[in-house]
């Protein structure tokens, strides 16, 4: 996208060139994401264990931050996305208030 100012001097997006900086990691972004992989797959594992039916929804977002905060993480990089049923078919589904009743 170009951009013209008033002393017609050409303004460009830097979007390419923040999204090249994107792909280079520094050693100390890589060990972080390394140990956020770990916290949220210990998490995940043990929210699939307390996910028998019937459970509500409510409760496992709950007992997954809860088991990321444990584990160390300050804040959830996104809201999980906990639905069973038909609900589990929509995309970025948050409401996460319902009960699964099957198992």
């Amino acid at each position: 996208t170009l951009f013209r100012s008033r002393s017609r001097n050409k303004v460009r997006s830097a979007r390419h060139l923040i999204q090249n900086l994107r792909l280079v990691k520094s050693q100390a972004e890589v060990e972080l994401m390394k140990t956020a992989g770990r916290i949220s797959s210990q998490a995940f594992i043990e929210t699939m264990g307390a996910s028998c039916a019937p459970v509500e929804e409510s409760f496992l977002y709950a007992k997954f931050d809860f088991e990321c905060r444990a584990r160390g993480a300050d804040i959830l990089a996104y809201p999980p996305v906990v639905a069973g049923g038909n609900r589990a078919n929509t995309l970025h589904y948050v409401k996460n208030n319902q009960r699964d009743r099957k198992s």
